[in-house]
């Protein structure tokens, strides 16, 4: 899959995922980090594992963040653009890791379309 940043990305639904203790009340990583009252882990901490037929997958902080927002409705800009809204990184450094991160969720089969 070629990532354009003007075309919706979506993820596959039937991979179990399992967040951590401190996010799992919440529907998305992004909703509770939009939250006045969550305390958000450490970026580099695991927080989310997907299992995919017995392999599983570490998601850190801004990675599970990612992931929960690639739903079929926003593209790769639209997750740089809220990758830099929500963590202190400038534009040209979201673009590397985001673009970094969806290919390798695309290396990994996790994507689809």
């Amino acid at each position: 899959m070629e990532s354009h940043g003007t075309t919706p990305l979506s993820r596959r639904l039937d991979l179990r995922q399992q967040r951590s203790l401190s996010l799992l009340g919440y529907g998305s990583i992004p909703e509770a980090l939009r939250r006045p009252d969550v305390v958000a882990p450490p970026a580099s901490e695991a927080v989310m594992m997907l299992s995919n037929h017995g392999e599983l997958f570490q998601l850190n902080l801004v990675a599970g963040f990612v992931w929960d927002l690639i739903d079929g409705s926003h593209t790769a800009d639209d997750l740089v653009a809220e990758v830099t809204d929500v963590f202190d990184v400038d534009m040209k450094r979201a673009q590397g890791d985001v673009g970094e991160l969806l290919r390798r969720l695309d290396d990994l089969g996790l994507l689809v379309g």
